[in-house]
């Protein structure tokens, strides 16, 4: 168990089995006090160590591995919390344009979605894409850049690229976009997280 507590500059198999055997209840229990579902927990934790042994070649770990464990335990948490809260924010807005839909909302709605579509569908083809990984599924920079095979900065590039043209092709709906961003707060604010 010594290897726990010093860097890391080669993962060998044996040092793998042995930190999954010895931490993995621990960081199951760390996990779980960070999301509420204990299989959350228990996913977070499979995924940390399934990188873990994905990156092993090239990984170096400039702390102890014990720590490094907890750290990516910690991260896989938060970035599984994001992802819910994109998705939980993603159906509301859906159940809200529904209603909106459903009560007669002028078709002003229905055009800014229209414009949205194709002003997303004139972006090119690797700009869309990044632009697409990130907002509908809420994917952070890193994790595009590695679906992508491209650099982040690359991504941001990207990302910049989209916003930018559809803030151009949205300029008309400005007002609207307004109303329904502070529209959404309020309901949010009303409603709770």
């Amino acid at each position: 168990m010594e290897y726990l507590n010093h860097a890391v500059t080669h993962l060998s198999a044996e040092v793998f089995e042995q930190a999954f055997k010895t931490q993995f209840e621990a960081l199951h229990a760390y996990a779980c006090s960070l999301v509420a579902d204990p299989e959350e927990g228990r996913e977070a934790v499979q995924q940390v160590f399934y990188k873990l042994w994905k990156k092993r070649e090239e990984l170096r770990i400039g702390q102890s591995l014990t720590a490094y464990l907890y750290r990516s335990v910690h991260n896989e948490c938060m970035d599984q919390y994001r992802k819910k809260e994109n998705r939980r924010k993603y159906e509301v807005h859906s159940r809200l344009r529904q209603e909106h839909t459903m009560a007669g909302v002028p078709g002003e709605l229905s055009e800014l979605e229209q414009r949205l579509a194709a002003g997303i569908a004139a972006l090119p083809p690797q700009c869309r894409q990044a632009f697409n990984l990130s907002r509908t599924e809420g994917l952070r920079y890193r994790e595009i850049a590695d679906r992508m095979g491209v650099t982040v900065k690359t991504v941001e590039k990207h990302i910049t690229h989209a916003l930018k043209q559809l803030r151009v092709a949205l300029s008309d709906y400005l007002p609207l976009l307004i109303f329904i961003y502070t529209g959404l707060k309020i309901i949010f604010c009303a409603t709770g997280p």
